[in-house]
């Protein structure tokens, strides 16, 4: 009778292997994005409207002539002015 003894062959855990390469490309591709790619700058990206948004920055603001106007002096207020007394104030709102 004779004995045979077969080699057992190394089986290959392809599952390790396969997270292995995307954990390795994930981790560099990142690395590449982070540190070797310049983000687009702020001009290039917003858009042509927004940008005439600057000429409305340069226009003056006279607050005197909008009170001074008979249509704003026209107005009614249905809401009574705040006022603030100074009694009510604490210096520390956690003291009773």
């Amino acid at each position: 009778m004779a004995i045979i003894i077969k080699e057992e062959k190394s089986k290959i855990n392809w599952f390790v292997i396969v997270v292995t390469i995307f954990l390795v490309a994930f981790i560099g591709t990142t690395i590449y994005y982070l540190f070797f790619i310049s983000p687009p700058l702020i001009e290039t990206v917003i858009p042509i409207r927004v940008q005439s948004l600057s000429e409305l920055a340069q226009i003056e603001f006279n607050p005197q002539k909008i009170f001074s106007n008979p249509i704003y002096g026209a107005l009614k207020q249905f809401i009574p002015s705040l006022s603030v007394s100074t009694t009510t104030i604490r210096i520390n709102p956690f003291t009773p």
